[in-house]
């Protein structure tokens, strides 16, 4: 359990960052698409979900995440964050951006590809919609790397944490789609 547990606590900072679009999905601000409108071969690039709002507000709560496990750390020890909890706070928020950066590029890949094999913005691609964290995984093992058991677990989790969180989505009335 404590695996798990501190698997979660680790991968908090893209958990979230994954998640920022959808909260601020109705908020007017930067409401432009990534891919501005263009095709490849007749196909969004993107699609027209994947907006400035979405990625960069992704990317800040990455980094906010990320800093505040940092802070927390200075104060309870317990909260530990493997070998980066003796990263300077500038580095936290580098690995923070790596975070988010990492998960939400994970899903402009997936979503790049879910164009060009037909499937509409907000449609399901099983199992591939569950693997954004793996954006995320690599990207931060610039800094760190795992071990084996918490990268198993973080295989393990991720994509179950990520259909709990689409059922409390579209539950909640923020996604259109619940799995």
């Amino acid at each position: 359990m404590k695996i798990i547990l501190q698997s979660i606590y680790f991968m908090l900072p893209a958990y979230l960052a994954n998640m920022m679009p959808v909260f601020l999905k109705k908020v007017p601000i930067l409401n432009y698409p990534l891919d501005h409108g263009r095709t490849w071969f007749g196909k969004r690039i993107f699609g027209a979900h994947k907006t400035y709002r979405g990625f960069l507000s992704g990317i800040f709560a990455g980094i906010i995440v990320a800093l505040a496990q940092k802070f927390l750390y200075q104060f309870m020890p317990q909260f530990t964050l493997f070998p980066y909890d003796n990263f300077s706070y500038a580095t936290t928020a580098i690995v923070g951006l790596c975070f988010g950066g990492g998960i939400l590029l994970g899903d402009l890949i997936k979503s790049f590809f879910k164009r060009r094999f037909g499937i509409s913005d907000g449609g399901r691609w099983l199992p591939f919609d569950q693997l954004d964290f793996l954006g995320a995984l690599l990207l931060v093992g610039i800094f760190f790397i795992p071990s084996l058991q918490y990268t198993i677990a973080i295989f393990i989790i991720s994509p179950a944490l990520m259909i709990i969180t689409d059922i409390f989505g579209y539950r909640l009335g923020m996604r259109d789609v619940w799995w």
